[in-house]
């Protein structure tokens, strides 16, 4: 008998908690797209052009597709003025993952070029990666064609 009124008393109290959860907890009409945008947009930090650097530490290219399992490529970056900024080579081995480079390079709030070839020199592929997506952000992830870049930086004023 004793176990049949604690089990009532058990249930009774579950169903009571259920029951307040269900009312504090109710839920709200989501949010439009346009609501959640604007938010966005205001939320979002604007980089300083010629200001805000970002410190590029480490580059990490990981080609996909066609080219997923090539032994070396050669990584070149340009800025908007078409001046290269990087140009480096790195072969794989076989307890890698990726092609890896670390640059400690300083890099504007803009977009570069990102060019990346076999170590044949066969055209993987080339994109644009705008370094002011990536603002106040210590690792970022840029998807081209063929190609995976991981970024890891850290984000300063210009000296």
């Amino acid at each position: 008998m004793k176990t049949l009124t604690n089990t009532l008393a058990t249930l009774a109290i579950a169903f009571t908690l259920v029951s307040c959860e269900k009312e504090f907890y109710m839920p709200s009409a989501a949010p439009t797209a346009e609501e959640t945008e604007l938010t966005n947009q205001q939320d979002m930090p604007t980089p300083v052009v010629g200001e805000d650097v970002a410190e590029l530490k480490s580059l990490w290219v990981k080609p996909t597709g066609t080219y997923e399992n090539v032994q070396g490529v050669r990584v070149e970056i340009k800025n908007a003025a078409g001046e290269i900024v990087f140009n480096g080579i790195d072969v794989i081995s076989q307890e890698d993952a990726m092609f890896q480079w670390d640059l400690n390079l300083d890099f504007q709030a803009e977009t570069y070029t990102f060019t990346v070839k076999t170590a044949s020199g066969n055209l993987i592929s080339t994109s644009e990666v705008d370094f002011a997506e990536a603002f106040t952000q210590d690792e970022f992830i840029a998807n081209a064609q063929d190609v995976t870049y991981y970024l890891q930086m850290n984000w300063k004023k210009a000296e």
